[in-house]
């Protein structure tokens, strides 16, 4: 009997950790223990830096630029904390996020991404994911008073939307791929546990009760369903066609099931209700229009915390100027498009739930995600720079496939 090589690396960990570490670990533990986490994350991510010997080899000339807007918007954001003399433990927070969280495991990342073993870590992802939002569906607490549901005592109802997102696209495509990623001995098992994955992650998603996430990850579906071939596209429909007629998925059954969600969906369609993003985003654009090239901080302190404008592009403009928003701006157009233009080359479960993952990001970025304090955010502009840099290319995408 021939026996498998199972091999696993600190990269691959350190992309774990950056993916759905904190999410995990605060899934089953919510004591003040997760600070001891965030350092052992953070001590992984520099011991991946210190093994690479802090070298970045071959870097397309996408991924320079955005790591050139990353850096210099966080050096500029640390300038103005630094300075700012009140909330002293919320501006230490917030350079924590920055720093730890955000930057320092995004390098890692891109030291050594050549070397993740990435379809047994997205497998890894997959059972990681479905534990959480399984876990955080059964145990959630209400956050308001409108009855939105939290992940943990740690994450917020944002959280529990987003990673529901990330399993829905993940899940999809290891079913889309299944033939070729699990032994045929095993495969209606996993193909039935995609299944109910995919449930999961929807009922996670409506019970949530945020729009954002929602429409994020009905994008990134959109694309795959743009990106695969007719045949699989038709498989698609009719599995949505069941979904349809089994569940009653109508407005009404979403009213009963999801009264929250629905009645956020009825504000935004009647009301235009933007739950006060509008106000900061009038803001982010005043801001950007008193400091046009030098910029300011998208960070706003609090006596307990920090927050952003809610919009990772607003963000970038607010800390870089209009010459900085244009340039990440006319960045994001560009992934856009490569990845549109080639998707018939997308033909991996990587490459796929990559793309797809950042059409979920750059959707979500225009109401919550930011790159200062969202490492998941940054993580997935790294990998669709990567990626539209070389899917013009016949040969598979080196490092990531």
């Amino acid at each position: 009997m021939k026996k498998r090589n199972i091999s696993f690396n600190i990269h691959d960990l350190n992309f774990i950790l950056t993916f759905a570490g904190f999410a995990i670990f605060t899934s089953i533990t919510d004591s003040i223990s997760s600070v001891a986490y965030r350092a052992f994350a953070l001590l992984v991510a520099i011991a991946c830096l210190v093994v690479e010997k802090f070298r970045f080899r071959q870097l397309p000339t996408a991924l320079k630029v955005f790591l050139c807007i990353l850096i210099v918007l966080d050096l500029k954001t640390t300038f103005h904390l630094v300075n700012e003399n009140t909330f002293i433990e919320s501006r230490n927070t917030a350079l924590l996020f920055i720093y730890g969280i955000t930057l320092i495991p995004v390098l890692a990342f891109v030291s050594g991404y050549r070397k993740i073993h990435w379809r047994r870590m997205l497998i890894i992802l997959e059972l990681m994911l479905f534990f959480v939002i399984l876990r955080g569906y059964m145990t959630t607490l209400y956050v308001d008073d409108v009855g939105r549901m939290s992940l943990n005592a740690r994450q917020s109802t944002l959280a529990f939307g987003d990673n529901s997102g990330y399993l829905l696209l993940l899940s999809i495509c290891l079913l889309i791929y299944s033939k070729k990623v699990f032994e045929q001995t095993r495969r209606h098992i996993w193909q039935f546990f995609l299944i109910v994955a995919i449930v999961v992650a929807v009922l996670g998603m409506v019970r949530a009760g945020s729009r954002g996430p929602l429409a994020s990850a009905l994008m990134g579906s959109l694309f795959i369903f743009v990106a695969i071939g007719v045949r699989k596209q038709l498989n698609i429909v009719v599995l949505a066609g069941i979904f349809v007629v089994v569940f009653g998925i109508s407005m009404q059954t979403l009213e009963r099931f999801a009264p929250v969600l629905y009645h956020r969906m009825e504000l935004t369609v009647e009301e235009q209700d933007m739950s006060g993003r509008d106000i900061l985003f009038a803001k982010a654009i005043q801001t950007i229009k008193e400091n046009p090239i030098s910029g300011s901080s998208p960070i706003i302190l609090h006596y307990d915390g920090s927050n952003s404008y809610h919009n990772g592009y607003l963000d970038v403009g607010v800390g870089l100027g209009i010459l900085g928003f244009l340039a990440y701006i006319g960045l994001s157009m560009w992934i856009f498009m490569r990845l549109l233009f080639y998707r018939n080359r997308i033909n991996t479960l990587v490459l796929l739930f990559l793309s797809s993952m950042f059409f979920l990001s750059a959707t979500r970025a225009m109401t919550g995600a930011g790159l200062l304090t969202n490492a998941n955010y940054a993580l997935i502009i790294t990998c669709a720079c990567i990626l539209a840099s070389n899917v013009s290319r016949r040969n598979e995408i080196k490092g990531i496939n």
